[in-house]
């Protein structure tokens, strides 16, 4: 099944979509996004995904999966960074985080799957590039 599209820049949700997602350079308190991209750079502090759920039972579980999907020498194609679990209920705000660790990131492709219940809903894909 094809996931809904979503992009780096805040939309409303397709219809049926049970979230909005948007990349952004960081987030407010409020879990809104600051500066909206799908380009980050190599001393980017952190990649932040923030989301807004739209349909999902109380008690749901909302998963993002972090992807390096080409890093050149970096590391193997589509190697799993990361992944955070959070239960959410309808309508809620949130955010994930990838915060970068003591070196830069490697250039190239990345990508965050969100998946609600285990259920792909979203992929946005982005790059890191000088």
């Amino acid at each position: 099944r094809t996931p809904p599209p979503a992009s780096a820049t805040a939309a409303p949700a397709a219809a049926g979509a049970p979230l909005t997602a948007t990349l952004a350079r960081s987030v407010t308190p409020e879990h809104q996004p600051v500066e909206p991209t799908t380009t980050f750079s190599p001393e980017a502090p952190a990649f932040h995904v923030a989301f807004r759920v739209v349909r999902a039972l109380p008690g749901a579980r909302l998963k993002a999966v972090w992807t390096a999907v080409d890093v050149g020498d970096a590391a193997p194609a589509n190697t799993e960074i990361d992944e955070t679990t959070v239960t959410v209920g309808a309508p809620v705000p949130g955010v994930f985080h990838l915060r970068r660790g003591p070196r830069p990131w490697p250039v190239g492709d990345y990508r965050v799957d969100l998946y609600l219940d285990d259920e792909l809903v979203a992929t946005l894909p982005f790059t890191v590039a000088p």
